[in-house]
């Protein structure tokens, strides 16, 4: 499963930077996380470059498919492997693409030493009836279950934020430890009057929005424990 893990978004990444480079031709918005400035233009600027860059990403899908095919010999994907990722590593140490680049050749090398080591390149689902198998088994376990907790607790954190804006708690100072939003959820609070109880449940509302991502790890936990003892329930032998 590693080595499918790492080598299955090569065979669509591969095909979409073949048709970048040479379609396209145009600096990436996220170039500057992927390379340094000078090299941000000089390939658009350079044919033999496009050309190489061209030549990189088809053998690199060409490569990637084979090794999912189990096309390749294990020892010939491994020197593959090894190549790649001891070219991008190069190119990060005399500053040439930036760390996310390291990461993927790092990435290359662990993925040769697992084809080296005989590991073979198997999809963790044998195919699309499979994983729909599994998908449909857990929202028929947990589909309900999760829907009925995630506004259950919803609800209760607005009454929570209602309630406490009623009684007078500065829930802005709280606000501030909400990551992204908190800072300006903080300052939108400070400017509101809610003695008005509409007023005052529209701010519980959005309260309870923008801390939704801190409920996620609870309603997962609530909809995996409730969901776990019903199965139980039902499963239990029913006395004579």
């Amino acid at each position: 499963m590693a080595v499918w893990a790492e080598t299955a978004p090569w065979t669509v990444l591969g095909p979409l930077n073949m048709f970048k480079v040479a379609w396209v031709n145009r600096g990436s918005p996220v170039a500057n996380y992927i390379v340094v400035p000078p090299a941000e233009t000089c390939q658009a600027e350079c044919r033999i470059a496009r050309m190489w860059a061209v030549l990189f990403w088809g053998l690199q899908t060409a490569v990637s498919v084979a090794i999912l095919r189990r096309a390749l010999q294990p020892r010939a994907a491994a020197l593959a492997k090894t190549v790649v990722g001891v070219t991008l590593c190069v190119a990060f140490y005399e500053n040439v693409v930036r760390e996310i680049v390291a990461a993927a050749g790092i990435v290359h090398l662990l993925a040769a030493a697992c084809l080296a080591a005989g590991v073979p390149a198997e999809s963790p689902f044998r195919s699309i009836r499979d994983l729909y198998v599994k998908l449909r088994g857990i929202v028929a376990q947990f589909g309900i279950v999760w829907i009925v907790v995630h506004w259950v607790c919803y609800g209760a954190t607005i009454l929570a934020f209602w309630l406490a804006l009623g009684a007078g708690v500065d829930v802005a100072s709280y606000a501030h430890g909400v990551p992204l939003v908190g800072d300006a959820l903080a300052t939108k609070l400070d400017g509101l009057d809610t003695a008005n109880p509409l007023t005052r449940l529209s701010v519980a509302w959005a309260c309870a929005f923008a801390t939704a991502p801190l409920r996620l790890v609870s309603d997962l936990l609530l909809t995996l424990l409730i969901g776990t003892l019903l199965r139980k329930a039902r499963n239990k032998p029913k006395k004579a």
